[in-house]
């Protein structure tokens, strides 16, 4: 009797342990999610001086088959992070344009990529360096236009034009010409290093005969990279 009694109560004791052991025992389920799909474009900018291009407005737009001037349809916009990094999702198969804005101003219609989107793929763009708009503002506080020479007068000339951010110093060249249409017709020829948007010219321009003025604007980094330039067309009038 006393070894029944005792097998039964190693039995008890053995299923405690095995109830107990059950009770610690943890169950792990794994659950599966779908992977997110991979973006239509990707692509980076970049500042002629190196730096990233952060907070660039890319349009993603496609243009008119008929007029590819003045009718395109924007399709998305973005904007670039911090280091210049930008992408598109769920972009329908085809051919787009991609457009860089700064300062509310587009980059030239050089700088449009041309990407064609393929379901399932990313379409890696890799973009020239844009730059912030140089421009002249004004010769002799008299404002200038790009489609037009402008006419000034007087024997003191001042040349104002946009300041970059990123420029340190410009270079101003002025030459005259017989003719505006070939520049290699040179009657005068000078170079000056400015540090600031405006400078003005040493000498009297009016003193030179000629058909016409050119004067060309070059921005320049630190490390002496360049980051824009312009030119702008003038008349002096005695």
């Amino acid at each position: 009797m006393k070894n029944i009694l005792c097998i039964i109560l190693i039995g008890v004791m053995i299923l405690g342990l095995l109830l107990n052991g059950c009770s610690q025992t943890q169950v792990s389920i794994e659950t599966s999610t779908t992977p997110e799909a991979p973006p239509s474009i990707q692509g980076h900018v970049m500042f002629q001086d190196g730096t990233p291009g952060s907070g660039v407005t890319i349009l993603l737009s496609q243009p008119n088959k008929e007029n590819y001037i003045t009718n395109i349809n924007i399709i998305d916009e973005t904007t670039t992070d911090s280091q210049g990094n930008y992408e598109f999702y769920d972009v329908p198969d085809g051919t787009y344009w991609l457009d860089e804005v700064t300062n509310n101003t587009y980059i030239d219609n050089e700088a449009t990529a041309v990407v064609k989107v393929t379901s399932g793929t990313t379409t890696n763009v890799v973009r020239m360096a844009v730059y912030e708009d140089l421009y002249m503002a004004s010769i002799n506080n008299i404002k200038y236009s790009q489609d037009d020479t402008l006419v000034v007068s007087g024997h003191s000339f001042t040349f104002n034009w946009t300041k970059l951010n990123n420029a340190t110093y410009y270079t101003v060249e002025v030459f005259a010409t017989h003719n505006q249409t070939n520049s290699s017709n040179i009657d005068y020829d000078n170079t000056i290093t400015a540090t600031s948007n405006n400078i003005t010219w040493p000498i009297d321009l009016s003193t030179i005969p000629c058909d016409g003025f050119r004067v060309d604007i070059m921005a320049y980094t630190s490390n002496n990279i360049l980051v824009a330039q312009n030119d702008a067309w003038f008349d002096i009038s005695n």
